[in-house]
């Protein structure tokens, strides 16, 4: 089977966020998810996100970054 990975657009949002709550769950910890599909396209700026998806545009996988810059000791 082939993939394609390419970067996430809006469309991915609701199984992104369903990737997140699965994470979450596994992490025992399902209630800590408060993100919704909404927050993340107000706070699209403040992440990246990569969608792994087959020939036929399923997404099967994510990859979510962010950066984050402490300023008191740096990196």
């Amino acid at each position: 089977m082939k993939y394609i990975i390419r970067q996430a657009e809006e469309k991915d949002y609701p199984q992104i966020l369903q990737y997140i709550k699965y994470l979450a769950l596994f992490e025992e910890a399902p209630d800590k998810v408060l993100n919704t599909v909404d927050f993340m396209k107000q706070e699209k700026d403040l992440f990246g996100c990569y969608v792994a998806e087959t020939e036929d545009g399923k997404v099967v996988g994510m990859a979510l970054y962010f950066f984050a810059y402490f300023t008191w000791v740096g990196k």
